[in-house]
C-alpha cells in the first residue's frame, strides 16, 4: 500500500473525527502519532456506522414509510460487516480510506476483529428493537454499542493487565445507560424505550403509558414519582464505574498512569482508556 494513499486515508479518518467531537478529537492529539492515527480510524468506523442508523431513524420519523438512498441501512451495514471481514482476512477492501486505514492500522496493532462485528450488530438493533424486556437485555446492546468500542481501543493504547478488558466494558456500559437515561424523553419521542420492561411494570407503568416519557417536561429526576424506576439503571451505572475506576486507579497509583476519558455526546461511542507516561 502506498504511503500517500494511507496518509490521505488516515487524514480523512482524522476530519471525520474533528468534526464529529472537537473534544474527542483534541483529546486524541495526547497520544503518540501512530496512536493518535490508530484512534482516529477507530473513530471514524464507529461514528460512520452509526450515522448509518441515526439518518435512517430521522428519515422514518420526518417521512414514515421513506428512506432516501439507493441501498436500505441494513444493506449498508451488510456491505460494512463484509468490507471488515474481508480486511482482517488480509484480502483486500474495497479502497474506502476507513478501510485503508484499518488495514494499515492492523499492520501495527492486533485490533481484535469480533468487537467491530458486535458493534455493527449493536447499532443495527436500533433499526428494529424497540423495547428491551430485561436488563440482561439491554446490557447486551449496551455491550455491543459501547463497550466493544473500549476492546478495540485497548490494543491500540497498550495494557498490561488483562482485568483492563473487562474494565473498559464496565465503562463503556455505564457511559451508555447514562447516555440512556439521559435521552429518555428524546427516544421516547422517537418511538424508543430502553428502560427494561419488567421494570416499568415493577413501577407501575404500562408499554400503553409510555406516551408519558414523550412528554418535553418529562423526565426530570427531582420528581420523586419517577426516581424509584432510575434506581436499578443508576446502580448498575455506579457499580461498574467504581469497579472500573478502581482498577484504573490503582493501576495509575503504582505505575504512573494517566487515565484519559473521551465521552462523545453524539455518536454511541465511548473510548477509555489508559497509558504509560514514563
Amino acid at each position: 500500500m502506498l504511503r500517500e494513499q494511507t496518509d490521505e486515508a488516515y487524514d480523512y479518518c482524522r476530519g471525520v473525527t474533528q468534526r464529529a467531537s472537537k473534544t474527542f478529537y483534541w483529546g486524541s492529539m495526547f497520544l503518540p502519532p501512530s496512536k493518535r492515527k490508530a484512534i482516529w480510524a477507530v473513530y471514524a468506523f464507529c461514528r460512520v456506522v452509526d450515522d448509518i442508523v441515526d439518518e435512517a431513524i430521522e428519515a422514518q420519523a420526518q417521512r414514515p414509510g421513506h428512506l432516501s438512498g439507493s441501498r436500505s441501512p441494513e444493506e449498508e451495514l451488510e456491505y460494512w460487516r463484509c468490507s471488515m471481514e474481508r480486511i482482517y482476512q488480509r484480502g483486500g477492501s474495497d479502497a474506502g480510506p476507513i478501510q485503508l486505514a484499518w488495514s494499515d492500522m492492523l499492520e501495527r496493532y492486533d485490533v481484535p476483529q469480533e468487537p467491530a462485528l458486535d458493534l455493527l450488530q449493536g447499532v443495527a438493533m436500533d433499526l428494529s428493537v424497540r423495547r428491551y424486556e430485561t436488563f440482561e437485555e439491554l446490557y447486551a446492546y449496551c455491550y455491543r454499542v459501547a463497550g466493544t468500542v473500549g476492546l478495540l481501543s485497548c490494543t491500540i493504547f497498550g495494557y498490561h493487565d488483562e482485568a483492563a478488558l473487562v474494565h473498559a466494558v464496565d465503562l463503556g456500559v455505564a457511559l451508555q445507560l447514562t447516555n440512556i437515561l439521559r435521552d429518555i424523553g428524546e427516544d421516547a419521542r422517537r418511538g424508543r424505550i430502553y428502560l427494561p420492561q419488567d421494570e416499568m411494570r415493577r413501577f407501575g407503568y404500562s408499554d400503553a403509558g409510555d406516551r408519558c416519557f414523550a412528554n418535553a417536561a418529562f423526565p426530570k429526576i427531582e420528581n420523586n414519582a419517577h426516581t424509584s424506576l432510575y434506581l436499578p439503571i443508576v446502580i448498575a451505572i455506579i457499580k461498574r464505574l467504581a469497579n472500573a475506576c478502581h482498577h484504573y486507579l490503582r493501576r495509575m497509583s503504582s505505575h504512573g498512569y494517566i487515565l484519559l476519558l473521551c465521552a462523545s455526546k453524539s455518536v454511541n461511542m465511548r473510548l477509555t482508556w489508559a497509558w504509560h507516561c514514563n
